[in-house]
């Protein structure tokens, strides 16, 4: 990996530092109890009665993962060598054209996708598209540049807390430990194979990424995410200030703050800027909830430039000034198309957020 980024001294820099969780294998241990710096236990409330992180029984998930398509795209392909289930993980990625440095946007798709095809390809499929892939070889997210290298991650078979009436896929952010948490180390390690332009073939061999893939530019990392995958990218910015440049998200708010084990803001070294829009009527995600997170982030010193809500109607065609709800049972009686379609209206000021952030 470093040899083929000999040519490029910033890119070796900036590896020793992003693989410093992912390179170093973390000892699963015994099941942690809720505290501070762990948040849930990985063993009794995100995993199977029989510590299974992949739950080939439960018929809301499928009794194996196959590869994506990814149309339009490359398949990455990762195992974490402390994941008990051996489970290989895919990702969908894509660049523009060939080029030595575009900006790289991390998108983290909603709860119940079967597959990130859908979410990646925009093939119309549920939950919705968000068009990002053809937005990223026409968008400018740096200046002098067009276009984005765009990676999906895809989650894996999980039950949410309290109880496994909340199976699907998804991402876990409910066990907060950044060493531990698988789906951290996942993003985190497809983020280092575009870096190293090595992933994984079928059968786990290391395999080049193609000659036209486009590098991208360490210091325009962004972060994007939907519902479970945007708590994911908050969880991910504030335990890794360093090395993401700004996030934009839908529908989602503080991890930390997440039953049945909340916890407190961690200590960071740079507040990274975040954008959250939020429709004023959501039955999955109350307005109120991101409203908190955006207050949460200013108590704890992020200037109002750098937390920023936008309130929108259900449709997210109209940017509204206040959240629209008067009790939990009128939310939950909001359109579902306000949380299940994502905020495409949003996507051009979404960008212009993002864009305006370069890490040091």
């Amino acid at each position: 990996m470093i040899q083929r980024a000999r040519s490029h001294p910033w890119l070796v820099a900036w590896l020793v530092v992003w693989s410093g969780v992912v390179g170093t294998p973390a000892a699963a241990g015994a099941a942690d109890a809720c505290s501070a710096v762990t948040g849930s236990s990985p063993g009794e409330l995100i995993l199977g009665p029989g510590g299974e992180q992949f739950r080939p029984a439960n018929e809301a998930c499928p009794d194996d993962f196959v590869a994506p398509v990814c149309a339009g795209g490359v398949v990455l392909r990762y195992t974490d060598p402390d994941d008990p289930s051996g489970l290989v993980r895919y990702a969908c990625a894509a660049s523009p054209a060939e080029t030595a440095s575009a900006p790289l946007v991390v998108f983290l798709h909603p709860s119940r996708v079967a597959s990130v095809d859908g979410v990646f390809g925009g093939d119309g499929r549920v939950p919705a598209a968000t068009r990002l892939l053809a937005q990223s070889s026409t968008t400018s997210l740096a200046p002098g540049t067009t276009g984005f290298v765009l990676l999906m991650p895809q989650g894996r078979c999980l039950r949410s807390p309290p109880d496994s009436s909340g199976d699907g896929t998804r991402f876990d952010v409910w066990f907060l430990d950044p060493a531990r948490n698988l789906d951290v180390r996942a993003v985190r390690a497809f983020v280092e194979q575009l870096a190293s332009r090595v992933t994984q073939d079928e059968r786990g061999k290391p395999e080049a990424l193609p000659a036209s893939f486009a590098g991208f530019d360490p210091k325009r990392v962004y972060l994007m995410g939907w519902s479970n995958g945007a708590f994911l990218a908050h969880l991910l910015a504030l335990r890794f200030p360093s090395q993401f440049a700004a996030v934009a998200t839908f529908a989602a708010g503080d991890p930390f703050a997440r039953g049945p084990c909340v916890t407190s803001l961690p200590e960071v070294s740079r507040k990274v800027p975040i954008l959250v829009t939020q429709a004023e009527c959501d039955p999955a995600m109350f307005c109120t909830e991101t409203q908190a997170w955006i207050a949460t982030l200013r108590q704890a010193g992020w200037s109002s430039s750098a937390a920023q809500l936008v309130i929108t109607d259900a449709s997210k065609l109209h940017v509204v000034g206040s959240c629209d709800q008067g009790s939990a049972t009128q939310q939950r009686e909001c359109p579902k198309a306000a949380h299940f379609t994502y905020a495409n209206p949003r996507l051009s000021s979404m960008f212009a957020f993002l864009r305006q952030y370069a890490l040091p």
